[in-house]
């Protein structure tokens, strides 16, 4: 797996946000371990899987907590690489009391992650059954990723976020592509996330090569009315 880390900053404040210049007291603080590389990393573990992960941390105080939680996860740190003078990444979340966040991310040191740290790993990598990816990490990193995994056979899942401009010439042959509604539209300039346009955002994404596309629908699938919760359309 190539991907982030972040520290995760989580602020739940009261009725309202503070306004510009305003001091208000929260309701609560709290860290915990996250970035979407880490994340799915430590669910794949959980789920039995063997992860080497190719993440970036800073020299900062952050950086070794990363990393020993990363090692009791049964994670394989020997890639995680320390980037001197810089900050581990961070995301402030803040939530309201109906538990909506709202998020930065700041990646620090996730963006010194680059494609000869990813060579490094090929022996390693040749070794593997298939190979996760997102976008909190530099896009030459990930075509890097992308082209390397492909010479070596593995089947690569692209998790799309945060959504950015793609040079999908690059990315052609990817086995599964994973944005969510608000992702697939921005990364291909629909109108809406309505049902037809999400359907027609994954045939564009077939057409330009990506195998197979998987469409997460966030509250959308947490009606019990419906069938699913996402939409999925695979090659033939």
């Amino acid at each position: 797996m190539v991907g982030s880390n972040m520290m995760d900053l989580i602020t739940y404040y009261g009725e309202r946000f503070p306004r510009l210049g305003e001091t208000i007291v929260g309701r609560d603080f709290e860290i915990g371990f996250g970035g979407k590389g880490a994340n799915q990393a430590v669910a794949v573990t959980r789920l039995g899987g063997e992860v080497v992960l190719l993440t970036a941390v800073g020299d900062d105080l952050f950086g070794p907590l990363v990393c020993e939680n990363f090692a009791r996860q049964g994670i394989d740190t020997r890639y995680v690489k320390v980037v001197p003078g810089k900050t581990s990444g961070v995301a402030p979340i803040f939530v309201n009391p109906q538990g909506e966040n709202s998020i930065f991310i700041i990646p620090g040191a996730n963006l010194f992650l680059e494609p000869e740290d990813v060579e490094k790993a090929r022996m390693d990598l040749a070794r593997a059954s298939f190979l996760l990816l997102q976008l909190e990490i530099k896009l030459e990193t990930v075509y890097y990723t992308v082209s390397l995994a492909q010479e070596l056979g593995l089947q690569v899942i692209l998790n799309p976020a945060p959504a950015q401009n793609l040079d999908f010439e690059r990315l052609r042959g990817i086995f599964l592509f994973v944005p969510n509604e608000t992702e697939l539209q921005n990364l291909l300039s629909l109108p809406s996330t309505e049902e037809k346009e999400v359907k027609k955002g994954i045939e564009i994404l077939l057409q330009k090569g990506v195998e197979n596309v998987l469409v997460t629908l966030g509250e959308r699938g947490g009606d019990p009315g419906e069938p699913k919760g996402f939409f999925l359309m695979l090659t033939l």
